[in-house]
């Protein structure tokens, strides 16, 4: 039997290494997380699915009222406003969920000359654009920039409104506006109905 001064040392003595167990691949926990996102996959591409459906879709845009604007600009336009989705789900030409009222205020927006629009939903898979344009009253010229001499017309309604791009007509019968200010940008609105008003009884006196 060894009888070394330092032979049962703790340094000297083996100690076996406990079986450690193996953690399970697949834990409850990441089981439910995994099927988690599977189910929110599925649901997403059922969503996607139901919601691009044909029927559901706008396939025909009737437009009335056009006066002086061309129809094709207006319908190339509402096409643009119904191509696709609306957070990478929803698309733009569902009629479920077009909205007329954000369409005529984005219509008003982009043309200048459309002094009313009215949108309508014809379902299953239509809708209706009846416009009302703005009529000349005036044309409104003003400073074109920095250059000295030239200046920016447009047409003007009886709201007062800048509607249109003019060329700077001289001698015409037309009621014009010359201003030594910059000129407003087009869409912009110079004077009041009131003040419009005020200018008519003041030509025919």
């Amino acid at each position: 039997m060894p009888t070394g001064r330092d032979y049962w040392k703790t340094s000297k003595v083996v100690y076996r290494r406990k079986p450690q167990r193996r953690r399970a691949l697949l834990t409850r926990t990441r089981l439910v997380f995994i099927g988690a996102l599977i189910f929110l996959g599925l649901l997403y591409l059922g969503l996607y699915q139901l919601l691009h459906l044909p029927y559901f879709q706008i396939a025909d845009i009737k437009i009335e009222g056009l006066v002086a604007i061309q129809e094709s600009d207006i319908k190339k336009f509402a096409e643009s406003g119904i191509s696709g989705d609306r957070w990478n789900l929803i698309p733009k030409s569902n009629i479920v969920f077009f909205s007329p009222r954000a369409a005529a205020a984005a219509l008003k927006k982009a043309y200048p000359a459309v002094k009313e629009a009215a949108v309508k939903k014809i379902f299953p898979r239509g809708v209706s654009v009846v416009i009302q344009e703005r009529t000349l009253f005036a044309i409104y010229c003003g400073k074109s920039g920095n250059t000295a001499g030239t200046e920016t017309c447009f047409f003007m309604d009886r709201d007062g409104v800048l509607f249109r791009p003019s060329p700077n007509i001289q001698g015409t019968l037309i009621l014009k506006f010359a201003s030594d200010t910059a000129s407003p940008p087009l869409g912009a609105s110079i004077f009041t109905p009131e003040e419009i008003i005020k200018f008519e009884l003041w030509i025919k006196e």
